[in-house]
């Protein structure tokens, strides 16, 4: 699905922690498909697009 190379956009969340880290919201390939990571995390408060 992925390959190497491929440029992808992402949505992130950076840990409340402060930590270095984040939580994965979104994902787009380059071909436009674009994946969440489901419900516990919540949708993405930002548009990828």
């Amino acid at each position: 699905m992925i390959k190497k190379n491929d440029k992808l956009s992402v949505v992130i969340a950076p840990l409340r922690t402060a930590e270095a880290g984040a939580l994965l919201k979104q994902v787009k390939l380059p071909d436009g498909r674009k994946f969440s990571n489901g419900g516990p995390a919540g949708p993405a408060k930002i548009s990828i697009d």
